[in-house]
């Protein structure tokens, strides 16, 4: 509404829409299975449309599944952090409804006083265009925000196959591997557990 701070903003996977069917066999389908088979993932089982309005932000997260973000139509500013700075982003507890998000909230408006570690947190800028591919890796942070109205996104997301681990543990661990383990201990220290049963003498 004029006046108004509201934003409008649709979120909708492309999935089970047979009436797109048409829409959908017109699509170069290549690329993304391409990129997919070429990188070592499986291939795109998940995806989501993004339509907002001037301003609609999506808040500052990351994935647990490699993304391959297209920009349809309109302009769109993100800001991108690496999966090491995890712990200068606040993330909400892993139990938390939004527990892939940071308590930050808009990087451009940090409360450094709040959060204060966020200060070293290296984030970098782009604006994306209609046309524009942004691969976004495993447990890379982003927050996004439309320049335009009616800008227009799509996702595809790809598992990574878990380590191979048939020939032992590795002797060295990437900062990738780590923050994926990281991830994995918060979530299974943060399940609940069943109260311990007390032995009679």
């Amino acid at each position: 509404m004029k006046g108004s701070n509201a934003r409008m903003y649709l979120q909708e996977t492309l999935s089970g829409h047979s009436e797109m069917a048409e829409e959908f066999s017109s699509w170069k389908w290549e690329l993304p299975i391409r990129i997919s088979a070429e990188c070592g993932w499986g291939l795109p089982d998940s995806n989501e449309l993004f339509i907002g309005m001037l301003g609609a932000e999506t808040p500052l997260h990351f994935d647990e599944r490699e993304n391959l973000f297209f920009q349809i139509r309109g302009l769109k500013e993100i800001v991108v952090y690496p999966f090491v700075d995890y712990p200068r982003l606040y993330p909400f507890p892993t139990t938390h409804p939004c527990d892939r998000q940071s308590m930050v909230g808009s990087p451009l408006d940090a409360d450094l006083t709040a959060f204060p570690k966020f200060k070293d947190a290296v984030g970098h800028f782009a604006t994306l265009k209609a046309g524009d591919l942004l691969y976004l890796p495993y447990g890379w942070w982003h927050w996004l925000r439309n320049l335009d109205s009616m800008s227009i996104s799509v996702s595809f997301w790809s598992t990574t196959p878990s380590a191979d681990l048939s020939t032992g543990i590795p002797k060295e661990f990437t900062e990738h591997m780590l923050t994926r383990v990281r991830r994995n201990l918060e979530s299974s220290w943060a399940a609940p557990r069943a109260p311990l049963s007390r032995q009679g003498n």
